[in-house]
């Protein structure tokens, strides 16, 4: 949504946003995608670089409908990437300058790493009871950090250190 905001003038961005509404305001797939397809073509005449962005991003925007619609918001949300974003800007504002990228890059990743355990350990942003049948069953792999009591997330975060 915000990429078609920066694409089209100022007076066509609330006809554009509300248009754009109208998509996710359906329940069905077959009814989602038929609208997509309507408002790229209903945008084509006065915002035609709108309407070729919602062409070539519809599989991409529309990905999240095989999975359950209880999850839907969550899946088209991008809130939890923008919360870790934050929090790499907020520690990276910390340490002000860095001697070279490759420090930066191992904050960044510190950072994710931590973010992970924390996910996996406590809370969880989609629960496992709302997929029931969404997971295909494969064997588990073993993590190379097995042998040692480690996780691998673990050994990723020693070996950045």
């Amino acid at each position: 949504m915000r990429n078609m905001q920066g694409a089209v003038a100022k007076k066509h961005k609330p006809v554009v946003t509300a248009a754009m509404q109208t998509v996710f305001a359906h329940t069905e797939p077959d009814e989602i995608s038929a609208q997509w397809d309507q408002v790229a073509a209903s945008l084509e005449q006065t915002v035609p670089k709108a309407a070729e962005m919602m062409i070539e991003a519809k599989a991409d925007v529309l990905a999240f409908m095989p999975y359950p619609a209880v999850q839907w918001r969550k899946i088209w949300s991008n809130n939890p990437i923008e919360r870790l974003n934050k929090e790499v800007k907020r520690r990276s504002d910390v340490v002000e300058i860095f001697p070279n990228r490759e420090a930066f890059i191992r904050l960044g990743t510190a950072v994710v790493i931590e973010s992970h355990d924390e996910w996996q350990v406590g809370r969880r942003y989609m629960s496992e009871a709302r997929w029931p049948n969404s997971r295909p069953s494969s064997p588990r792999r073993t993590s190379p950090g097995r042998g040692c009591g480690l996780t691998p997330n673990r050994l990723a975060f020693n070996m950045i250190r």
